[in-house]
């Protein structure tokens, strides 16, 4: 009989500035994370292929063939937290010494699975909200590498 379904309380998601010295399992984990703090969700994340599209003008039938992939993008929100190593390691990743540059992430699942992403910060915003609300953050990566 199949286990029942794994909740998401217990996720924890962090950034290394670090490359692997290899692109596998092996790699990723030989760097040393810093957890990103007060994350409130994490999107579904993973590969989408363009379909490269002909159609010969004897048959009038589309041919098809997969084309490159896109690795897609993670937009992230949490609260706010001025001082949490995590946060500031996204936000130099973005506009500080790290900006631009590929940074290594760890997504660490309640029953101990891991996933490795590799990709570089496009969003990091504040958002101090209302009297009815903490602040918050969102930070985005747009991935480079296959999970």
């Amino acid at each position: 009989m199949a286990g029942c379904a794994i909740g998401s309380i217990g996720v924890v998601f962090s950034v290394s500035v670090a490359a692997p010295a290899t692109q596998d399992a092996a790699g990723f984990a030989a760097l040393t994370y810093t957890k990103v703090a007060a994350l409130l969700s994490f999107p579904s994340f993973g590969g989408v292929a363009a379909v490269v599209s002909n159609t010969p003008l004897e048959t009038g039938e589309e041919c098809k063939s997969p084309g490159a992939i896109n690795w897609g993008s993670v937009p992230l929100n949490g609260l706010y937290t001025e001082e949490d190593p995590g946060h500031l390691i996204m936000l130099s990743g973005f506009s500080g010494a790290n900006k631009g540059d590929d940074l290594s992430y760890e997504l660490v699942y309640p029953n101990g699975a891991i996933r490795y992403l590799r990709g570089f910060v496009t969003t990091y915003t504040e958002n101090p909200g209302d009297s009815g609300t903490n602040m918050m953050m969102d930070t985005a990566i747009e991935l480079n590498f296959e999970p």
